[in-house]
């Protein structure tokens, strides 16, 4: 085990509580608004999304004179979510990704069943395309984090920092092909993801975000436990 990955298993090794194991799903409750002019963009802001319960977050996103209503549901696919799954990032445990991004805490409870988390986007208004950030996209021997978002015509994934030699995006960012580290990169300075996914003809409403162990075989406890954050959500319409 290298220094790198040793240090970072080790800050993974916290004690984590496991917290909403059961799957809700969320209906948005603000009525529909009118359709926003083609073109027009907003960012999501993590910090001010409404958490209704325990799985399901609401917002507004806002496109220079329209709105749009925003739902995100949670479910545990596989696995164990732990203690400030699903909420904006508060600095702990970490580093991670900026304060106020959603975070993203998971382990593998049985041996080669992956954790895997699954968000559904609705929006009120249809989407044209949507682009975010993954902080913390990282491989070790026991995890390897993976990403898929699925409901665009289109999607494509690429590194912001460059990776070292031997280390590339693998995956095709779909459930059954998500979106990895090919070998172990634990710095985290150097490990964020930009994803953008697009449909021109702006009718997605539904859209899903997996967060998956792509690990295989996959081992189960602590020293499976991974975690992400993302930020920079911006939605066109």
């Amino acid at each position: 085990m290298n220094t790198p990955e040793h240090s970072k298993l080790t800050r993974r090794a916290l004690v984590g509580t496991a917290v909403w194991t059961v799957p809700v799903i969320a209906v948005a409750a603000a009525a529909p608004l009118a359709a926003a002019s083609p073109g027009r963009c907003g960012t999501l802001s993590w910090a001010q999304t409404t958490a209704t319960n325990a799985n399901t977050r609401t917002a507004t996103v806002s496109t220079g004179g329209n709105a749009a209503s925003l739902t995100i549901a949670r479910a545990t696919i596989a696995g164990t979510p732990l203690t400030g799954n699903f909420a904006p990032y508060t600095g702990t445990p970490g580093p991670v990704g900026p304060t106020g991004s959603l975070f993203m805490w998971q382990e593998t409870a049985t041996a080669n069943v992956p954790a895997r988390q699954r968000l559904t986007f609705t929006s009120s208004v249809p989407i044209r395309s949507v682009q975010f950030v993954i902080h913390d996209h990282t491989r070790s021997n026991e995890y390897s984090d993976g990403i898929s978002i699925e409901g665009f015509t289109t999607r494509s994934a690429a590194f912001i920092e460059a990776r070292p030699a031997g280390v590339n995006l693998t995956g095709a960012g779909s459930q059954a092909s998500p979106w990895s580290n090919s070998a172990v990169h634990t710095t985290n300075a150097t490990s964020r993801t930009q994803v953008t996914a697009q449909s021109p003809s702006a009718s997605v409403t539904s859209f899903t975000v997996d967060y998956v162990n792509t690990t295989a075989p996959a081992v189960a406890g602590g020293g499976s436990r991974q975690y992400i954050s993302l930020s920079d959500l911006e939605i066109c319409f």
